[in-house]
C-alpha cells in the first residue's frame, strides 16, 4: 500500500495509510510524553485516578438501576464518573473538566427530548 492512500477501516470508515519511520516513533513518543506530563498537572496521577474512577464506576455498577440504562446512559455516566476522579485527584479549577461532564450528560439529554 502507498502511503497516502485509504483503506476501509472498522464500520467502513477510511483509514488513511502511513509510513511508520523510527523518526516518527521517536516524535510521537515525545509528543506523547509532553501530553502525559501535561495531563499531570489537570487530572492528577494516573494510577490514583485510575483507582478511584474504577471504584466509583464498580458502585454504580451494583445498583440495581444500572441494568435498565441503555448503552449511551451508561457510556456516559462512565465518563462523568472518570472526569470527577481526574476533578478530585487533579485541579479542580480545570475548566474544561467541568464542561466535559456538562458534554456527555447533554448527549443523554439531546436524545431523550428527541434533538
Amino acid at each position: 500500500m502507498m502511503e497516502g492512500t485509504y483503506i476501509k477501516g472498522p464500520y467502513g470508515y477510511p483509514l488513511r495509510v502511513y509510513k511508520i519511520t523510527n523518526w516518527r516513533i521517536k516524535m510521537t513518543k515525545q509528543t506523547v510524553d509532553k501530553t502525559l506530563t501535561a495531563r499531570d498537572k489537570t487530572h492528577g496521577n494516573f494510577r490514583q485516578q485510575a483507582m478511584t474512577a474504577q471504584y466509583l464506576k464498580d458502585f454504580l455498577h451494583g445498583i440495581d438501576g444500572w441494568k435498565h440504562l441503555t448503552p449511551d446512559q451508561r457510556e456516559s455516566l462512565e465518563t462523568i464518573l472518570t472526569k470527577i476522579s481526574r476533578i478530585l485527584h487533579g485541579d479542580p479549577n480545570h475548566a474544561d473538566s467541568w464542561h466535559d461532564i456538562a458534554g456527555y450528560a447533554r448527549l443523554i439529554e439531546r436524545r431523550l427530548s428527541g434533538e
